[in-house]
């Protein structure tokens, strides 16, 4: 079967089942072709297409008020660990798993709140971190109350699908906040994220057959080439 028609089958029927290899380097090779194939798709194809509608329509990223290596520190490293965290780690269900999902997401949620982006550690970051060790706190002592814990896995095995589904919808989300929003960008907003999806879709993946680890530094070859054209700009003006 072919990547994409596994990836396919995937989509309409999630599951938890993971790849057997008989060496390391098998492994490596079919992480190296799913990343080829994300790479053509999100980044060639859909990412062109997107800028192109950006720059037609002149809908602007939103500006954040950190140093440039600072962004590409956080772009390669800090972004792709808690997204990755937040939601691709509880697709493999445990007690642990879960509550770092449940921590991170609350410290997503409250720098919305507050309107911080998630990657200004300049703002409110002991309050941020606060509520995140809240949540994780929470849910760690609840699922540790085996009847919580059956129950919450009951749910997690008979919705499994949606639960995946709700979770790929959330990574996707997450992103428009990365535009200024205004009506333009509200009606470009379903293609302005399909290079999300196309990448949430493969991180998810990955996370499943492959193992954790694998989706955080496929998430970061990700973001090393969406990163590339800013790095170029400021190598030349620098």
């Amino acid at each position: 079967m072919s990547t994409l028609n596994e990836i396919r089958q995937f989509l309409i029927s999630p599951d938890e089942l993971k790849y057997t290899f008989n060496s390391s380097g098998a492994k490596i090779v079919k992480f190296i072709k799913l990343f080829g194939i994300n790479l053509v798709l999100g980044f060639v194809i859909l990412s062109t297409l997107t800028g192109l509608i950006r720059l037609n329509f002149e809908i602007h990223f939103k500006p954040i008020d950190i140093s440039l290596i600072n962004l590409w520190f956080a772009n390669l490293l800090i972004i792709p660990v808690l997204e990755e965290v937040a939601f691709r780690l509880s697709l493999k269900l445990n007690i642990i798993n879960l509550s770092l999902s449940v921590s991170v997401i609350s410290f997503i949620v409250v720098s919305y709140v507050l309107r911080i982006d998630i990657i200004n550690f300049n703002q409110n970051l002991l309050l941020r971190l606060a509520v995140a060790l809240m949540g994780f706190v929470t849910t760690y002592l609840l699922l540790r109350n085996k009847r919580i814990f059956e129950n919450i896995t009951k749910v997690w095995k008979n919705s499994y699908k949606l639960i995946f589904y709700l979770f790929l919808f959330l990574f996707v989300i997450r992103h428009i906040d990365s535009y200024e929003l205004n009506v333009i960008t509200l009606l470009f907003l379903p293609m302005l994220l399909t290079p999300q999806l196309v990448s949430g879709i493969f991180l998810s993946f990955v996370r499943i057959r492959l193992g954790f680890i694998y989706s955080i530094v496929f998430h970061m070859f990700i973001n090393v080439f969406s990163s590339l054209p800013q790095i170029i700009i400021y190598a030349f003006n620098s």
